[in-house]
């Protein structure tokens, strides 16, 4: 827990350990009144100031609670000891409007994976309006706001790099520091935060579009697939089934694949091709035909560009029978 302190760290493990009390009241009212009783007394009896800071139920409340009461002791000018009280601050106190919550939390996360920016940039204005509404932005309030800000985002976790959320929240945590100093830092922070939260849904976007790019180009190769042999294929066809330009399905599928969609289709024409020659006795225009060639002549082009050789050459050497029939010899003649 005590990481989340950040520069406090250091502070809090010089301090005695008398320095301070923590009090964790609990939901229960009674309970609270006793509470409450008893800070009061260790005020009257003790001579020491009380800070109230927001309800910690768990160890990760604890830092924040310890902010909120460090930031409150630091306007304090009254030499008295402080005595740090971590309890209950309610939602109508006119000092503290914070309307933090999961729900909250959850919304943002959600536009914010989901690439929406204006989403997002609206939460962030409402958090803001709801948290400031009706104060004069007091050191207190601004304090207190920019730490839970801190906290919110640090919970989101929205960035896919490891190493560069864990330098944001450095650099965060930094800033939080001088806010803490000096409220005047707060609108900076509050600036960084929405540009980060902004800079997230980009990446979601991105990564959103490069998905849905990527599906597309697996459907087109399947589409390829069944029907490659068929010699009215070509990059025209694929995109009016696609519903898309002639350029833009070439420039996605090579960004995609790397290859030139017209270089996919004659490398799966030439593949069944080779297997045809290797197996079959058909002679090279059937087999041209069957792999998607309209004509003779351009299946003998495409093989060579492909291969180096001609079919005929080709099967010589690779098919199951070595010799190649008089009227494949024909053929390949003409």
């Amino acid at each position: 827990v005590l990481d989340e302190f950040g520069g406090d760290a250091a502070y809090l493990t010089e301090m005695s350990p008398g320095a301070i009390a923590c009090l964790l009241c609990a939901q229960e009212e009674e309970l609270r009144d006793s509470m409450e009783a008893l800070a009061e007394t260790l005020v009257k009896s003790m001579a020491v100031s009380l800070y109230v800071s927001s309800t910690v139920s768990s160890l990760t409340d604890i830092s924040r609670a310890w902010r909120q009461v460090r930031a409150m002791s630091r306007m304090d000018r009254s030499d008295a000891p402080a005595l740090h009280w971590y309890g209950d601050l309610f939602q109508d106190d006119a000092l503290y409007n914070f309307e933090y919550s999961v729900y909250m939390e959850n919304k943002l996360r959600n536009s914010i994976a989901a690439g929406s920016a204006q989403a997002t940039q609206e939460i962030l204005q409402d958090l803001y309006r709801n948290n400031l509404k009706g104060s004069a932005q007091s050191d207190h309030i601004l304090r207190l706001f920019a730490y839970d800000l801190y906290r919110l985002v640090n919970h989101l976790n929205i960035t896919g790099e490891d190493e560069e959320r864990a330098s944001f929240l450095r650099e965060l945590q930094s800033m939080l520091d001088a806010v803490m100093e000096d409220s005047r830092g707060f609108d900076a922070f509050y600036a960084r935060i929405r540009d980060y939260c902004l800079h997230a849904c980009a990446l979601s976007q991105s990564r959103q579009q490069h998905n849905n790019n990527h599906d597309l180009i697996e459907r087109v190769c399947q589409y390829i697939q069944e029907n490659y042999a068929d010699p009215s294929l070509a990059v025209s066809s694929i995109a009016t089934a696609f519903h898309l330009s002639d350029k833009y399905l070439s420039q996605l599928f090579k960004e995609q694949t790397g290859s030139k969609i017209s270089a996919f289709i004659e490398q799966k024409r030439i593949d069944l091709a080779c297997r045809l020659l290797r197996s079959t006795t058909l002679s090279v225009s059937e087999v041209g035909a069957a792999s998607g060639y309209a004509l003779t002549h351009t299946f003998r082009v495409a093989f060579k560009r492909s291969l180096g050789v001609t079919p005929l050459e080709w099967k010589k050497v690779h098919g199951e029978e070595n010799v190649a029939s008089s009227s494949e010899q024909e053929n390949e003649r003409g």
